[in-house]
Protein backbone atom coordinates (compact mmCIF):
# COMPACT_ATOMS: atom_id res chain seq x y z
CA UNK A 1 0.00 0.00 0.00
CA UNK A 2 1.68 3.54 -0.98
CA UNK A 3 2.55 5.65 2.00
CA UNK A 4 1.80 9.56 2.31
CA UNK A 5 3.42 10.81 5.27
CA UNK A 6 1.87 15.09 6.30
CA UNK A 7 4.28 16.77 8.24
CA UNK A 8 1.60 19.36 9.74
CA UNK A 9 3.07 20.08 12.87
CA UNK A 10 2.64 23.92 13.13
CA UNK A 11 -1.11 24.07 11.65
CA UNK A 12 -3.65 24.24 13.85
CA UNK A 13 -6.44 27.75 12.57
CA UNK A 14 -7.01 29.79 9.80
CA UNK A 15 -6.82 28.94 6.42
CA UNK A 16 -4.02 26.40 6.54
CA UNK A 17 -6.04 24.39 8.75
CA UNK A 18 -9.56 24.59 6.99
CA UNK A 19 -6.74 22.81 4.09
CA UNK A 20 -5.49 20.61 5.69
CA UNK A 21 -9.30 19.66 7.20
CA UNK A 22 -10.30 19.81 3.60
CA UNK A 23 -7.53 17.51 2.31
CA UNK A 24 -7.63 14.73 4.80
CA UNK A 25 -11.52 14.36 4.45
CA UNK A 26 -10.36 13.12 0.60
CA UNK A 27 -8.02 10.97 0.94
CA UNK A 28 -8.74 7.39 -0.67
CA UNK A 29 -8.77 4.33 1.34
CA UNK A 30 -5.77 2.45 -0.79
CA UNK A 31 -3.12 5.63 0.71
CA UNK A 32 -1.84 4.71 4.28
CA UNK A 33 -1.44 8.07 5.49
CA UNK A 34 0.38 9.00 8.85
CA UNK A 35 -0.23 13.34 10.03
CA UNK A 36 2.41 14.70 12.56
CA UNK A 37 -0.17 17.50 13.64
CA UNK A 38 -0.19 20.19 16.53
CA UNK A 39 -1.84 19.09 19.95
CA UNK A 40 -4.27 22.54 19.53
CA UNK A 41 -5.57 21.28 15.89
CA UNK A 42 -8.96 20.23 15.85
CA UNK A 43 -9.17 17.06 14.14
CA UNK A 44 -12.67 16.55 12.66
CA UNK A 45 -15.26 13.48 12.71
CA UNK A 46 -15.38 10.67 9.89
CA UNK A 47 -11.93 11.19 8.09
CA UNK A 48 -10.87 8.24 6.47
CA UNK A 49 -9.80 5.05 8.59
CA UNK A 50 -6.31 4.99 6.63
CA UNK A 51 -5.75 8.36 8.02
CA UNK A 52 -3.64 8.15 11.35
CA UNK A 53 -1.88 10.82 13.67
CA UNK A 54 1.65 11.28 15.60
CA UNK A 55 0.32 14.44 18.38
CA UNK A 56 3.30 17.35 18.38
CA UNK A 57 3.49 20.16 21.51
CA UNK A 58 3.57 23.26 20.24
CA UNK A 59 7.29 23.83 22.09
CA UNK A 60 10.76 23.89 20.82
CA UNK A 61 11.38 20.80 21.90
CA UNK A 62 8.26 19.08 20.69
CA UNK A 63 8.85 20.34 17.55
CA UNK A 64 12.45 19.03 17.17
CA UNK A 65 11.27 15.83 18.05
CA UNK A 66 8.78 15.96 15.26
CA UNK A 67 11.27 16.74 13.20
CA UNK A 68 13.82 13.52 14.54
CA UNK A 69 10.58 11.23 14.48
CA UNK A 70 9.99 11.90 10.52
CA UNK A 71 13.46 11.28 9.57
CA UNK A 72 13.38 8.11 11.46
CA UNK A 73 9.67 6.67 9.88
CA UNK A 74 10.31 7.37 6.54
CA UNK A 75 10.67 4.82 3.58
CA UNK A 76 12.35 5.25 0.10
CA UNK A 77 8.78 4.76 -1.24
CA UNK A 78 7.32 7.16 0.84
CA UNK A 79 5.51 10.27 -0.01
CA UNK A 80 6.40 13.45 1.87
CA UNK A 81 4.28 16.06 2.40
CA UNK A 82 5.49 19.13 4.52
CA UNK A 83 2.36 21.14 4.89
CA UNK A 84 3.39 23.74 6.83
CA UNK A 85 5.90 25.67 4.81
CA UNK A 86 9.44 24.67 5.66
CA UNK A 87 11.47 21.75 4.64
CA UNK A 88 12.18 18.87 6.90
CA UNK A 89 15.19 19.69 9.55
CA UNK A 90 16.54 16.53 9.05
CA UNK A 91 17.64 14.30 5.76
CA UNK A 92 14.29 11.95 5.01
CA UNK A 93 14.27 9.22 2.90
CA UNK A 94 11.35 9.33 0.21
CA UNK A 95 10.45 12.32 -2.27
CA UNK A 96 9.60 15.74 -0.44
CA UNK A 97 6.69 17.88 -1.58
CA UNK A 98 6.88 21.12 0.22
CA UNK A 99 3.78 22.85 0.53
CA UNK A 100 4.41 27.02 0.99
CA UNK A 101 1.59 28.94 2.03
CA UNK A 102 3.00 31.72 4.62
CA UNK A 103 4.35 34.98 1.91
CA UNK A 104 6.11 36.31 5.24
CA UNK A 105 8.75 33.39 4.26
CA UNK A 106 9.58 34.44 0.60
CA UNK A 107 8.34 37.81 0.12
CA UNK A 108 11.75 40.12 1.51
CA UNK A 109 10.37 43.24 0.93
CA UNK A 110 8.09 42.73 3.58
CA UNK A 111 9.73 43.79 6.30
CA UNK A 112 8.91 41.95 9.79
CA UNK A 113 9.68 45.04 12.43
CA UNK A 114 6.17 45.89 12.26
CA UNK A 115 4.92 42.60 13.79
CA UNK A 116 5.21 41.51 17.35
CA UNK A 117 8.64 40.84 18.16
CA UNK A 118 8.35 37.20 19.21
CA UNK A 119 6.09 36.45 15.99
CA UNK A 120 9.01 38.39 13.92
CA UNK A 121 11.90 36.47 15.37
CA UNK A 122 9.89 33.07 14.83
CA UNK A 123 9.37 34.26 11.04
CA UNK A 124 12.56 35.17 10.75
CA UNK A 125 13.91 31.96 12.33
CA UNK A 126 11.51 30.21 9.65
CA UNK A 127 13.20 32.47 6.55
CA UNK A 128 16.90 31.17 7.87
CA UNK A 129 15.32 27.60 8.03
CA UNK A 130 13.58 27.97 4.54
CA UNK A 131 17.15 29.03 3.70
CA UNK A 132 19.32 26.72 4.59
CA UNK A 133 17.44 23.56 4.14
CA UNK A 134 15.57 24.22 0.71
CA UNK A 135 17.85 21.69 -0.91
CA UNK A 136 15.82 18.90 1.65
CA UNK A 137 12.96 19.25 -0.72
CA UNK A 138 12.55 17.92 -4.29
CA UNK A 139 9.44 20.28 -4.75
CA UNK A 140 7.47 23.59 -3.68
CA UNK A 141 4.47 23.90 -4.17
CA UNK A 142 2.43 27.00 -4.10
CA UNK A 143 -1.20 28.22 -4.51
CA UNK A 144 -0.48 30.93 -7.07
CA UNK A 145 1.49 32.97 -9.76
CA UNK A 146 3.21 35.67 -7.45
CA UNK A 147 4.24 32.74 -4.65
CA UNK A 148 5.79 31.34 -7.77
CA UNK A 149 7.37 34.24 -8.62
CA UNK A 150 8.79 34.42 -5.14
CA UNK A 151 10.16 30.96 -4.71
CA UNK A 152 11.89 31.63 -7.64
CA UNK A 153 13.25 35.16 -7.17
CA UNK A 154 14.45 34.11 -2.82
CA UNK A 155 14.89 30.72 -3.07
CA UNK A 156 16.13 30.28 -6.57
CA UNK A 157 13.85 27.43 -7.45
CA UNK A 158 10.97 26.18 -9.44
CA UNK A 159 7.40 25.80 -7.97
CA UNK A 160 4.03 23.64 -8.68
CA UNK A 161 1.27 25.43 -8.75
CA UNK A 162 -0.98 23.95 -7.25
CA UNK A 163 -4.26 25.69 -5.66
CA UNK A 164 -6.76 23.51 -4.10
CA UNK A 165 -10.05 24.37 -1.66
CA UNK A 166 -12.06 21.63 0.13
CA UNK A 167 -15.34 20.57 -1.67
CA UNK A 168 -17.26 22.61 0.98
CA UNK A 169 -15.51 25.56 -0.54
CA UNK A 170 -15.43 24.75 -4.51
CA UNK A 171 -19.08 23.22 -3.93
CA UNK A 172 -21.15 26.34 -2.47
CA UNK A 173 -24.38 26.39 -3.57
CA UNK A 174 -25.12 30.64 -3.63
CA UNK A 175 -28.80 31.63 -2.37
CA UNK A 176 -31.07 31.63 -5.47
CA UNK A 177 -32.57 34.90 -4.48
CA UNK A 178 -29.46 37.62 -4.56
CA UNK A 179 -32.31 40.35 -3.85
CA UNK A 180 -32.92 39.31 0.01
CA UNK A 181 -32.15 40.99 3.34
CA UNK A 182 -28.83 40.81 4.21
CA UNK A 183 -28.22 40.77 7.90
CA UNK A 184 -25.00 42.53 7.24
CA UNK A 185 -23.84 44.89 4.75
CA UNK A 186 -20.31 44.03 4.60
CA UNK A 187 -18.30 41.01 5.86
CA UNK A 188 -14.44 40.68 7.10
CA UNK A 189 -13.36 37.42 7.64
CA UNK A 190 -9.83 37.54 8.99
CA UNK A 191 -7.91 37.18 12.10
CA UNK A 192 -6.34 39.69 14.29
CA UNK A 193 -2.67 40.30 13.15
CA UNK A 194 -1.34 42.83 11.96
CA UNK A 195 -1.09 42.92 7.84
CA UNK A 196 -5.06 41.93 7.99
CA UNK A 197 -5.19 45.83 8.64
CA UNK A 198 -8.41 45.79 10.52
CA UNK A 199 -7.71 49.39 11.86
CA UNK A 200 -7.70 50.85 8.60
CA UNK A 201 -10.42 49.33 8.11
CA UNK A 202 -12.23 50.78 10.87
CA UNK A 203 -11.13 54.36 9.85
CA UNK A 204 -12.67 53.71 6.39
CA UNK A 205 -15.77 53.02 8.52
CA UNK A 206 -15.33 56.29 10.96
CA UNK A 207 -14.53 58.29 7.35
CA UNK A 208 -18.09 57.22 5.73
CA UNK A 209 -19.99 57.87 9.71
CA UNK A 210 -18.96 61.57 9.20
CA UNK A 211 -19.97 61.91 5.38
CA UNK A 212 -23.12 60.64 7.18
CA UNK A 213 -23.27 57.07 6.01
CA UNK A 214 -23.44 53.85 8.63
CA UNK A 215 -23.13 50.55 6.42
CA UNK A 216 -23.28 47.15 8.28
CA UNK A 217 -19.99 45.19 8.60
CA UNK A 218 -19.22 41.93 10.56
CA UNK A 219 -16.40 40.39 11.73
CA UNK A 220 -14.78 37.52 12.73
CA UNK A 221 -11.95 37.82 15.24
CA UNK A 222 -11.18 36.00 18.34
CA UNK A 223 -12.08 37.55 21.39
CA UNK A 224 -8.76 35.84 23.31
CA UNK A 225 -6.59 36.62 20.89
CA UNK A 226 -7.84 40.14 19.70
CA UNK A 227 -8.66 41.79 23.21
CA UNK A 228 -6.75 45.06 22.26
CA UNK A 229 -7.23 44.65 18.97
CA UNK A 230 -11.36 44.74 19.73
CA UNK A 231 -10.84 47.25 22.71
CA UNK A 232 -9.90 49.67 19.74
CA UNK A 233 -12.69 48.72 17.83
CA UNK A 234 -15.39 49.45 20.59
CA UNK A 235 -14.06 52.76 21.09
CA UNK A 236 -14.17 54.20 17.52
CA UNK A 237 -17.77 52.39 17.23
CA UNK A 238 -18.99 54.42 20.39
CA UNK A 239 -16.61 57.54 19.32
CA UNK A 240 -18.41 57.47 15.55
CA UNK A 241 -21.81 54.95 15.78
CA UNK A 242 -20.31 52.79 13.78
CA UNK A 243 -22.39 49.36 13.25
CA UNK A 244 -19.72 47.28 13.47
CA UNK A 245 -20.65 43.45 14.79
CA UNK A 246 -17.61 41.05 16.09
CA UNK A 247 -18.81 37.08 15.73
CA UNK A 248 -16.00 35.95 16.85
CA UNK A 249 -14.15 33.15 15.55
CA UNK A 250 -16.67 30.35 13.75
CA UNK A 251 -16.36 27.17 12.94
CA UNK A 252 -16.18 27.14 9.17
CA UNK A 253 -19.99 25.92 8.65
CA UNK A 254 -20.89 28.59 10.37
CA UNK A 255 -19.20 30.84 8.01
CA UNK A 256 -20.29 29.32 5.30
CA UNK A 257 -23.78 30.17 6.86
CA UNK A 258 -22.68 33.81 7.37
CA UNK A 259 -21.51 34.76 3.80
CA UNK A 260 -25.32 33.74 2.67
CA UNK A 261 -26.35 36.56 5.60
CA UNK A 262 -23.91 39.11 3.65
CA UNK A 263 -24.34 41.38 0.68
CA UNK A 264 -20.60 41.61 0.05
CA UNK A 265 -17.00 40.57 1.10
CA UNK A 266 -14.33 43.19 1.75
CA UNK A 267 -11.28 42.02 2.29
CA UNK A 268 -8.73 44.45 3.70
CA UNK A 269 -5.29 42.65 3.91
CA UNK A 270 -2.49 44.44 2.89
CA UNK A 271 -0.32 40.49 2.86
CA UNK A 272 -1.78 36.95 1.58
CA UNK A 273 -0.68 34.38 -0.27
CA UNK A 274 -3.96 32.92 -1.45
CA UNK A 275 -7.06 34.70 0.87
CA UNK A 276 -9.25 31.57 1.41
CA UNK A 277 -12.06 33.93 2.44
CA UNK A 278 -11.89 35.66 -1.47
CA UNK A 279 -12.31 32.02 -2.78
CA UNK A 280 -15.08 31.12 -0.49
CA UNK A 281 -17.05 34.83 -0.78
CA UNK A 282 -16.87 34.16 -4.57
CA UNK A 283 -18.12 31.07 -4.62
CA UNK A 284 -21.39 32.02 -2.04
CA UNK A 285 -22.24 34.78 -4.84
CA UNK A 286 -20.96 38.26 -3.16
CA UNK A 287 -19.22 40.76 -4.59
CA UNK A 288 -15.89 41.46 -3.60
CA UNK A 289 -13.87 44.64 -2.69
CA UNK A 290 -10.19 43.91 -2.27
CA UNK A 291 -7.10 45.83 -2.36
CA UNK A 292 -5.46 46.74 -6.01
CA UNK A 293 -2.92 44.10 -5.00
CA UNK A 294 -1.31 40.43 -6.93
CA UNK A 295 -2.78 38.17 -4.51
CA UNK A 296 -6.18 38.92 -4.97
CA UNK A 297 -5.73 39.44 -9.04
CA UNK A 298 -4.50 35.68 -8.82
CA UNK A 299 -7.86 34.69 -8.06
CA UNK A 300 -10.50 37.12 -9.11
CA UNK A 301 -11.39 40.23 -10.68
CA UNK A 302 -13.36 42.45 -7.79
CA UNK A 303 -15.56 44.94 -8.45
CA UNK A 304 -14.13 47.19 -6.62
CA UNK A 305 -10.64 47.78 -5.36
CA UNK A 306 -8.80 50.10 -3.17
CA UNK A 307 -5.11 50.76 -1.56
CA UNK A 308 -4.91 49.18 2.15
CA UNK A 309 -2.98 51.70 2.97
CA UNK A 310 -5.14 54.11 2.70
CA UNK A 311 -8.32 54.57 4.88
CA UNK A 312 -9.60 57.36 2.48
CA UNK A 313 -9.42 55.10 -0.26
CA UNK A 314 -11.23 51.69 1.35
CA UNK A 315 -14.45 54.66 1.95
CA UNK A 316 -14.03 56.01 -1.52
CA UNK A 317 -14.43 52.12 -2.61
CA UNK A 318 -17.59 51.41 -0.27
CA UNK A 319 -19.01 54.60 -1.91
CA UNK A 320 -18.62 53.60 -5.36
CA UNK A 321 -20.03 49.97 -4.44
CA UNK A 322 -23.45 51.78 -2.89
CA UNK A 323 -24.25 53.96 -5.43
CA UNK A 324 -22.98 57.18 -3.28
CA UNK A 325 -23.30 60.01 -5.46
CA UNK A 326 -19.57 61.50 -5.01
CA UNK A 327 -19.01 65.89 -5.45
CA UNK A 328 -16.53 66.14 -8.09
CA UNK A 329 -13.12 67.80 -7.63
CA UNK A 330 -13.45 71.40 -8.39
CA UNK A 331 -10.76 73.53 -9.46
CA UNK A 332 -10.60 77.16 -9.00
CA UNK A 333 -9.35 80.03 -10.74
CA UNK A 334 -6.09 82.27 -9.75
CA UNK A 335 -8.71 85.40 -9.08
CA UNK A 336 -11.25 83.20 -6.92
CA UNK A 337 -8.10 82.15 -4.67
CA UNK A 338 -7.26 85.49 -4.26
CA UNK A 339 -10.49 86.23 -3.11
CA UNK A 340 -10.72 83.36 -0.77
CA UNK A 341 -7.43 84.76 0.41
CA UNK A 342 -8.22 88.57 0.73
CA UNK A 343 -11.93 88.27 1.51
CA UNK A 344 -12.29 85.31 4.92
CA UNK A 345 -10.33 83.36 6.76
CA UNK A 346 -12.89 80.21 6.67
Amino acid sequence: MARLLIHAFNIHQGGGATLLTGLLQKIPNNIKVVVSIDLRMQIPDGLPKCVSFEYVKPTFFGRLLAEYWLACISRESDQVLCFGNLPPLFKVKGYVSVFIQNRYLVDKKRFLMRLPPRLAIRLMAERIWLKLFKKRANRFLVQTASMKSLIKKQLQANAVLAPFAPDLVINFASPDNNSQKHRFNFLYVASGEVHKNHKILVDAWSLLSIEGLFPTLALTLDQGDAAELLEHINNECKLYKLNINNLGRLKHHKLIKLYRECGALIYASDFESFGLPIIEARNAGLDIIAPELDYVRDVLDPIETFDPSSAMSISRAIKRYMKVKMVPFKIITADEFIGKVMGSHQ
